[in-house]
C-alpha cells in the first residue's frame, strides 16, 4: 500500500500506526498551504531573511541557500523551517491578481483567449450568428470618457431598420 495520496502526496494513516494525530495533522497542514495556493513570488532563488508562518515561494531554476537543489519546488515557511513540496501537473497559484499554472516543469501564465476580433460575445447569455453581441441584464450601462456620449448604429443597407426605444 502507498504511503501517501496520489494527487497531493498527503500522508496516509496506516493500520495500528502510533500517533495517528501527527500524520493527520501533517496532512491538514499541507492542505492548508496548498488549497487556494497563493505565493509570495514566482521564480524565487534566495530565501528571505524574515518569513511568516504559511508564506510560500515558487522556486526557480537555480535556488540557493536553504533552497539549494530544490528547483521547481514550493517552499513554505512552516513550524520554523522550510517545508518543500513538489507541484503536481495542473496546480494553479496566484500572486495578487497574477495567475500561473504548473503544466509540468515550471509555472506558466495560462493561455487565455485573446479578447480582440472575437466572432461574438455573450454576457450572461449566448451570442449567435444574428446577435453577435448578446447581453442579458436588467440595466445596461454604456459610459463615456468626455463631455458627450455618441452611440453609432451602422445599418447594413438603407432599407434596414434601426429602432431605439425608451420605455418607462
Amino acid at each position: 500500500m502507498s504511503q501517501s495520496t496520489a494527487r497531493h502526496a498527503l500522508p496516509y494513516i496506516h493500520p495500528a500506526q502510533a500517533q495517528t494525530d501527527v500524520t493527520h495533522n501533517d496532512a491538514l497542514e499541507q492542505l492548508d498551504l496548498l488549497v487556494q495556493l497563493s505565493v509570495e513570488s514566482f521564480d524565487s532563488s534566495t530565501p528571505p531573511a524574515l518569513c511568516e508562518y504559511g508564506q510560500i515561494w515558487a522556486l526557480g531554476r537555480v535556488p540557493s541557500g536553504d533552497w539549494a537543489g530544490q528547483s521547481g519546488h514550493l517552499a513554505a515557511w512552516f513550524n520554523g523551517g522550510w517545508l518543500l513540496l513538489i507541484p503536481r501537473r495542473g496546480w494553479r497559484a496566484a500572486r495578487g491578481s497574477e495567475l500561473r499554472v504548473w503544466p509540468n516543469g515550471d509555472w506558466r501564465v495560462p493561455d487565455l483567449p485573446e479578447l480582440q476580433n472575437l466572432d461574438g460575445l455573450g454576457i450572461q447569455t449566448c451570442f449567435d450568428a444574428t446577435n453577435r453581441l448578446a447581453v442579458a441584464s436588467k440595466p445596461t450601462l454604456l459610459t463615456h470618457d468626455g463631455a458627450a456620449h455618441l452611440l453609432k448604429i451602422d445599418k447594413n443597407a438603407a432599407s434596414d431598420t434601426v429602432i431605439l426605444g425608451r420605455w418607462f
